[in-house]
C-alpha cells in the first residue's frame, strides 16, 4: 500500500506546472513579503502571523505555464475559548507551586511579587504494571513568566526537593512559553520534576493545562487543567 501510495503522490507532483511566474500574496494593495524564495524556482512561501485578523488575503498568479498549481495551507494557533480533555489513562500528572522556602502557593489566591521566584513541582505516575516508554511532559507556563535555564548553570537548588524522587529524564526541551521532558516510567513508578519561573511582568496570567503522552501510543495520556495567577507590581515598587 506504501508503494502505491508512493507512487500516486509522484504522479501528481509530475503534473504540476514548472514554468508559472512567481505569486504574490496581497492584502489589498499591499504586497506580503515572501519567508521564502528558492532560486530559479517560482515557488513562494509565506508565514503571516494572525491571518485571521486581516479582513481579505488575496494570492495573485500571473501566467500558471502548463500543468497544475498546488497550494498547501496550515494554520498554528490557540483556539479561543477552547476546552480540554481533563482526566487521563495509565498515566497520572500533578503539578504544584512553591516559594523558594518550600511554602506552597496555591492559584488562584496565593500572592506573587514582581521579579518573585516560583518552583514547579511536576508529578508524574505510571498507574500500570507495565514500563511506558517514551513518555512526553509538556507544561506550558502563563505569560509574564520567564523560566530560570537549568542549562545555564544558576545555583536555585532548594533542600526540600529529594533528589531520590526526580524523573531520570532522557531529554529536556526548554521555549519561551513551555517546559518539555521525556523518558521513561517503571511499572507503578512516580517521579518528580522540578524546575524554576520568575515572574517578570505585573499583571493577572492565565495559566494552560500540563500534559503528558506517551507518544507512540496517544491511549496513555494525562492532563490537569490550569487556573489564573496575579503578579503584583510595578518595577518601581519592587526596586524600592
Amino acid at each position: 500500500e506504501l508503494g502505491w501510495s508512493l507512487s500516486a503522490l509522484g504522479k501528481i507532483a509530475g503534473s504540476g506546472s514548472s514554468d508559472f511566474d512567481p505569486p504574490q500574496l496581497m492584502f489589498g494593495k499591499k504586497e506580503l513579503p515572501a519567508a521564502s524564495s528558492p532560486r530559479q524556482s517560482s515557488e513562494r512561501s509565506w508565514s503571516v502571523y494572525r491571518a485571521s485578523e486581516y479582513p481579505d488575503l488575496t494570492l495573485n498568479v500571473g501566467d500558471t505555464g502548463k500543468g497544475k498549481l498546488y497550494l498547501i495551507l496550515s494554520s498554528k494557533g490557540v483556539r479561543e475559548n477552547a476546552t480540554y480533555q481533563l482526566g487521563g489513562h495509565d498515566l497520572d500528572i500533578r503539578r504544584r507551586y512553591f516559594k523558594p522556602d518550600g511554602t506552597e502557593l496555591k492559584f488562584p489566591g496565593s500572592k506573587v511579587g514582581l521579579g518573585d521566584l516560583v518552583f514547579v513541582e511536576l508529578t508524574l505516575t505510571n498507574q500500570t504494571r507495565e514500563d511506558i516508554r517514551n513518555v512526553a511532559l509538556v507544561d506550558r507556563f502563563p505569560a509574564g513568566w520567564e523560566i530560570e535555564n537549568p542549562r545555564l548553570g544558576r545555583d536555585n537548588a532548594v533542600n526540600w526537593v529529594q533528589q531520590s524522587e526526580q524523573w531520570e529524564i532522557d531529554y529536556m526541551n526548554i521555549r519561551d512559553e513551555r517546559f518539555e521532558v521525556f523518558g521513561a516510567l517503571k511499572a507503578r513508578e512516580s517521579r518528580k520534576v522540578v524546575y524554576a519561573l520568575r515572574a517578570t511582568l505585573a499583571g493577572s496570567y492565565t495559566i494552560p493545562p500540563v500534559a503528558a503522552e506517551a507518544m507512540y501510543d496517544p491511549q496513555q495520556w494525562a492532563r490537569v487543567a490550569g487556573t489564573v495567577v496575579e503578579v503584583s507590581g510595578p518595577w518601581a515598587s519592587y526596586l524600592e
